[in-house]
């Protein structure tokens, strides 16, 4: 079977993250299948590690370009000629990149929300120690 392999689901795995699924991880290990990444997956992690957006990853865009070939998976290339054929997708293969893509943005969503929980706490104990500061002055 060929997949397509979404960002998430590559990096988790080479973090060993306990939020991919073990049958995402043993479709990715087994020699029976033949494993894609996109060019665009490459450059929206690009664009997290950039926008700080991505802490957990350390390593650079050249050595995970590199990884991948050295874990067998091709990397392709965006022509428009894809992008017309998204159209033609069957309803089952794009409900099951969506169903992968939604794995991993509802995670992203979940830590997301919990830092900005984090950050909305921090801001308001931060105020409130500044307003505790201007009344004892």
């Amino acid at each position: 079977m060929k997949i397509l392999v979404d960002s998430h689901t590559y990096i988790w795995a080479k973090l060993d993250d306990p939020r991919l699924s073990k049958r995402a991880l043993s479709l990715m290990r087994s020699d029976e299948h033949e494993l894609f990444f996109s060019l665009a997956s490459l450059w929206e992690i690009s664009l997290k590690i950039r926008l700080d957006r991505l802490r957990t990853l350390t390593s650079s865009i050249a050595f995970l370009h590199d990884s991948l070939a050295e874990d067998g998976i091709t990397l392709l290339p965006i022509r428009y000629e894809d992008i017309l054929a998204v159209e033609h997708l069957e309803p089952r293969a794009a409900a099951s990149h969506r169903a992968l893509s939604r794995q991993a943005k509802g995670a992203a969503r979940k830590r997301t929300s919990a830092e900005r929980s984090a950050s909305a706490k921090k801001a308001a104990a931060t105020r409130k120690r500044e307003a505790s500061s201007r009344r004892s002055r």
